[in-house]
């Protein structure tokens, strides 16, 4: 399977067995804003007429119809903007990469002579040209070029001659450890000078995947949210029934999360894991019953560009609580909130915060209009009081609760969201249909092993998640006995001390 693709073995047996529903479900895709996201325009079940719908970002998917394509390349606005997209078609012709190898833009120049069917010596030519000369505007070289140009002899000797020369976010040596054709002697010989691949920081939350398309009417169906995806997947037309009763029928991952039981098996499989793991589905099927105990509730904090979500539990929410503010999100089971359906959020402008906002701290008006700001010049001697108690009564006024309101008002036009004081509660309006106690032992099982599939990931946001959800089935007063005695063989610390408390 190429890389960036995927084939979605549920959608491929609709096709197969049910043309025609197949047919409504890709028009129903077709016809919204969200069929230019990754897992449609990834998948190679999807058609030609969809990807054509989808635009030139689909240019990467073997279907794209190739006239479509020749169109693209005939438009030098298209072809300039979205060369990235164009060089991912895995159809290029001998003919297309000659014409594109003569393009006056460098970017789509160097990735056509880098193509393997370039000219690799004109490619070394300009290479020699644009290094030397420190020219960034060519930004393909590490980003692209150094990974997968097929490397001779020659051009290898000059890249790791100039294997410093750095271009986005890495140097050519470290790209250079990306490309398949690196041979074993190019590798010892980049070893031996000291040139060693970039070490990847985020790493922790780099093992997401797209989801599967067959996965998108379930998301449909239990109402989720797709933050600022919102308004794309909201465009898509409703779904027949008909077409989450197949997937059922076969097994689909998503399956296990609906409270009825199921004669197909349901395979776990770490691939599909990701679609269980997501769009906060997990946090709903156990957190909206939890809360229904006196010790456990949602909890949302914010900071500076964070807004995290999670609960409150002396156990579960233990090292949440503990946690520094700015760095919490990667803790398992802890997400950002953006306004889910299932929530309801609140935030309030504390009046001391809105008196910081307007420069209170400066304890001078003097001060505060040396800018020449003298929008809020009212609100702001209103806001010194917080800092100059004093000031009421030297100048003969009475701060009263409309005067803070006012001020707090003035604030609110350019308050940092980490100045708000933020919470979060289950929406009592919102159909929940996800239930853990409701889930058929079977399933709960079926969850359970893939949960546990999690746990033999290395560290990573994934496996974070997992342990936390294994913690609320620990917790939760509808898990079966069965599966509380598997719980206690993992052996993890959390989940012990969770299953202790039970006691």
């Amino acid at each position: 399977m190429p890389q960036g693709l995927y084939s979605d073995q549920y959608l491929k047996a609709l096709i197969a067995e049910k043309p025609k529903l197949a047919k409504e479900f890709f028009t129903a895709i077709a016809e919204s804003e969200y069929v230019g996201e990754k897992e449609i325009i990834s998948c190679i079940e999807v058609p030609d007429w969809v990807l054509v719908k989808a635009g030139v970002a689909a240019c990467k998917n073997p279907n794209f119809p190739m006239k479509n394509f020749e169109e693209f390349l005939g438009n030098e606005e298209t072809l300039t903007e979205s060369y990235w997209n164009l060089f991912n078609y895995p159809h290029l012709k001998k003919e297309h990469i000659k014409k594109l190898s003569q393009h006056s833009n460098i970017n789509v120049r160097g990735l056509a002579l880098a193509h393997p069917f370039g000219d690799h010596d004109l490619l070394l030519a300009l290479l020699k040209k644009v290094i030397p000369e420190n020219d960034h505007s060519c930004h393909v070289i590490t980003n692209r070029i150094c990974q997968t140009v097929p490397l001779n002899d020659e051009l290898f000797a000059y890249l790791t001659s100039v294997h410093d020369f750095e271009s986005g976010s890495r140097t050519i040596g470290q790209a250079l450890w990306d490309n398949p054709s690196l041979s074993d002697l190019h590798k010892a010989e980049l070893v031996l000078s000291e040139i060693t691949p970039k070490g990847d920081g985020n790493s922790f939350w780099d093992d997401h995947r797209e989801n599967l398309i067959s996965s998108v009417p379930y998301f449909q169906l239990f109402d989720s949210s797709f933050g600022y995806l919102k308004a794309k997947f909201d465009s898509i037309p409703a779904f027949s029934p008909q077409v989450t009763q197949f997937f059922n029928s076969k097994g689909h991952p998503l399956s296990v999360l609906l409270p009825e039981e199921s004669e197909a098996e349901i395979k776990v499989d770490r691939y599909v894991l990701d679609d269980l793991n997501s769009a906060g589905l997990l946090n709903r099927l156990f957190w909206s019953e939890l809360c229904q105990r006196d010790d456990f509730e949602i909890y949302r904090r914010n900071a500076y560009r964070t807004d995290d979500l999670f609960i409150s539990h002396p156990i579960l929410g233990r090292e949440f609580k503990e946690a520094d503010v700015d760095n919490a999100t990667h803790l398992g089971g802890v997400f950002i909130f953006d306004n889910q359906k299932w929530l309801i959020g609140n935030q309030e402008l504390p009046a001391d915060q809105a008196a910081w906002e307007l420069r209170a701290y400066e304890q001078s008006m003097a001060t505060i209009v040396e800018d020449g700001t003298y929008e809020y010049l009212g609100q702001t001697l209103i806001a010194m009081t917080f800092e100059l108690p004093e000031l009421p009564e030297k100048y003969g006024f009475e701060l009263t609760e409309d005067a803070e309101e006012w001020m707090i008002d003035a604030a609110l036009e350019f308050a940092e969201p980490d100045s708000f004081d933020v919470s979060a509660d289950l929406n009592p309006l919102f159909r929940e249909v996800l239930s853990w106690s409701k889930t058929p032992d079977a399933k709960k099982l079926v969850i359970f092993e893939f949960l546990l599939l999690g746990l033999s990931e290395e560290e990573s946001k994934l496996r974070s998640d997992c342990i936390h959800f294994l913690g609320c089935m620990a917790l939760h007063d509808s898990t079966p006995k069965s599966i509380l005695d598997k719980l206690a063989k993992i052996k993890d610390p959390l989940i012990d001390e969770v299953l202790g408390s039970r006691s």
